[in-house]
């Protein structure tokens, strides 16, 4: 199928970065803020040599120039996940590249 190559990291985006900052987020309710919990939080959210982070906005960037979506048919909803799911975890605004990469 097409963009299925984007798949894994949308799940590794989608999936692992909100439990780990649930994860966080819980220990810092309960212990106030730790250095470990933050470094630890960071190092696995960014990943080794910021490649997490860069995968992220890549395919935030890549869906902002596809307008019909990467996803066709019932993988439809997985559209926008990028942008409104994953994005936020990362510093990216929703609809930002959507409406920056308009084509006039």
């Amino acid at each position: 199928p097409r963009n299925h190559s984007y798949l894994p990291w949308m799940v590794v985006g989608g999936i692992m970065t909100p439990i780990l900052f649930f994860w966080a987020m819980n220990r810092h309710s309960k212990h106030g803020l730790e250095f470990m919990t933050l470094v630890v939080y960071h190092l696995l959210r960014v990943g080794p040599r910021l490649q997490l982070f860069a995968h992220i906005h890549t395919l935030a960037h890549k869906e902002g120039h596809a307008h019909r979506g990467f996803f066709s048919g019932p993988f439809r909803i997985l559209n926008c996940a990028t942008e409104w799911w994953i994005g936020p975890f990362y510093g990216v605004v929703p609809w930002n590249y959507y409406i920056a990469h308009m084509k006039i």
